[in-house]
């Protein structure tokens, strides 16, 4: 199969220099200036997409079949191409253990002796237990924000029955 190397790639000619335009010392054009003002066009391919996309064209069905084949004998690289393709990546999975209502710090101790007590059964697994701490240390942020800012209102409510 003959391949097509000449490519209507779209780039536009050299603009000609012009009096208006002044050029700095070894650039092509003046600041502000551009030799492609469109851009790239849309739904263009580089060359070596469109040579790659010619020399499999006819034979794709015979080349993968073959990466199958090998993959199936146990070459690896072959086996990790195709899972990496054709599965999709694994995702987090909904989990439901049970945890109290979180309201103080106290909860969140409990919480995160529930969390640990799953783990150790097997109920979730080690990332997972890292990702609800990390949801519990938010959760005991808020509370702490929310605290800071009631006695800062009572300190303020304090100093002015004090005036």
């Amino acid at each position: 199969m003959p391949i097509n190397t000449n490519s209507n790639s779209g780039k536009p000619s050299k603009p000609s220099a012009s009096a208006s335009s002044p050029k700095k010392a070894g650039n092509k054009y003046a600041k502000g200036e551009t030799g492609n003002a469109n851009g790239r066009p849309k739904g263009s391919r580089n060359w070596a997409t469109r040579i790659s996309q010619q020399l499999i064209e006819g034979d794709a069905e015979e080349i993968i079949l073959a990466l199958i084949k090998k993959a199936k004998g146990g070459h690896f690289p072959a086996q990790k191409f195709l899972v990496e393709r054709f599965l999709p990546p694994m995702r987090s999975r909904p989990i439901s253990i049970g945890l109290p209502s979180i309201e103080t710090p106290a909860d969140i101790a409990k919480a995160i002796d529930q969390i640990w007590s799953a783990v150790g059964v097997g109920e979730i697994t080690l990332d997972e237990a890292q990702q609800l701490l990390g949801l519990l240390d938010a959760k005991r942020r808020a509370i702490s924000t929310a605290d800071l800012a009631a006695e800062i209102e009572q300190i303020k409510e304090h100093m002015e029955i004090e005036k």
